[in-house]
């Protein structure tokens, strides 16, 4: 294990022993670069983890001591956990639908403890989209060994009671069933709002388009896994088309990972959590197997929701977002129209998305 390079301003020494690394997720494994062959350790402390909004490059900001290896070591310093880590719970999500303050609700309790967004299963699923082709820099075998590795990398916990919760980017459906497929004790919350408040959100806050055009050609290759020969290309599509392209192909990867997997995942409305927080965060908590810890959660939601999740000192309630949908849906009633009519025409046109028609509204 010869480390070569690091970078952070904390005055921490790189670990010492193998050991320090897979005894608890202090050092967390934050990326690794195929070309270079390296991947990067960075010093997380536990409270950092509730804090940080995202384990990707943004948890740069906080200036985590990070040190980086070769990657022909990465698989022995994270060696199968095996069950005495437990089970773990994953919430995948459409896209600004409040995950981030569903994990913020549920680390509330000591014992959750939060992996949000992190960058390495952002890689994974980039890399997941391009193999079999070409672009692929990964052998499918290469790939799934990677998979395992980053998995026993986040089942590390600092104490034996704690369950692992990681959220992963919207961008990442397409890990749903290569996840849930590696371990049965996996459970995962695939999180979503009906289509018509998708698109008040997206419409309302992205006027210049924003994530829609940044995740535009991903959208479009996931698209491609439902229909071959799409009928429409990127540069023909408005906003209200591309807010509707995201959300059918997020949350048909839930459909399809739901009826594959059963019990083991649960579509969940983010408005039910909205309207009702006092039975559903308990729900939520229970499913991923801390029925115990269900009522605290909720008693702190009030607090937990007073803020934006993604930047808890920004004031911003379950009243302040109603108003907001509610501005959107005023303002922008004509593209919320034609996003809607146009994922009702791709869904009639798409006997394999039919179960999507009754989550339009």
């Amino acid at each position: 294990m010869n480390s070569y390079s690091a970078h952070g301003t904390g005055a921490v020494a790189q670990p010492a022993t193998q050991e320090e690394i897979t005894a608890t997720p202090l050092w967390h494994l934050y990326d690794y670069d195929l070309g270079q062959k390296t991947y990067t350790l960075m010093r997380i402390e536990e409270t950092l983890y509730r804090e940080a909004s995202f384990l990707d490059a943004r948890i740069q900001e906080f200036n985590c001591p990070a040190v980086r290896y070769e990657m022909q070591h990465l698989a022995q310093m994270f060696p199968r956990p095996g069950r005495n880590r437990g089970p773990m719970g994953f919430i995948f999500h459409v896209g600004h639908c409040g995950s981030t303050l569903i994990s913020r609700a549920l680390s509330s309790s000591a014992r959750f403890l939060p992996f949000r967004e992190p960058l390495t299963l952002r890689l994974l699923s980039a890399e997941q989209r391009e193999l079999g082709t070409p672009a692929a820099m990964m052998a499918r075998d290469n790939w799934r060994r990677l998979l395992i590795t980053v998995l026993d990398s986040l089942a590390r916990r600092f104490r034996p009671d704690q369950v692992n919760i990681v959220k992963a980017t919207s961008t990442g459906n397409n890990l749903i069933r290569p996840i849930m497929e590696e371990d049965s004790s996996h459970r995962a919350l695939l999180l979503f709002v009906p289509l018509e408040t998708y698109l008040a959100n997206m419409l309302g806050k992205q006027k210049d388009g924003g994530d829609l055009w940044k995740q535009a050609r991903t959208r479009m290759r996931d698209w491609t896994t439902i229909a071959a020969e799409p009928e429409f290309s990127l540069h023909e599509l408005g906003r209200p088309q591309l807010a509707a392209l995201s959300w059918i192909t997020s949350i048909n990867y839930m459909f399809e990972a739901h009826a594959a997997l059963g019990d083991r995942t649960r579509m969940f409305d983010f408005n039910r959590l909205v309207s009702d927080p006092a039975d559903q965060l308990p729900a939520i908590a229970g499913f991923f197997g801390l029925e115990d810890e269900g009522p605290a959660v909720a008693g702190r939601f009030p607090e937990v929701s007073s803020g934006y999740s993604k930047r808890p000192e920004k004031r911003y309630t379950p009243e302040t977002r109603a108003q907001l949908l509610l501005i959107a849906r005023e303002e922008q009633a004509d593209a919320i129209r034609t996003g809607l009519e146009w994922a009702s025409g791709l869904i009639e046109r798409h006997a394999r998305l039919s179960p999507l028609g009754n989550f339009l509204e």
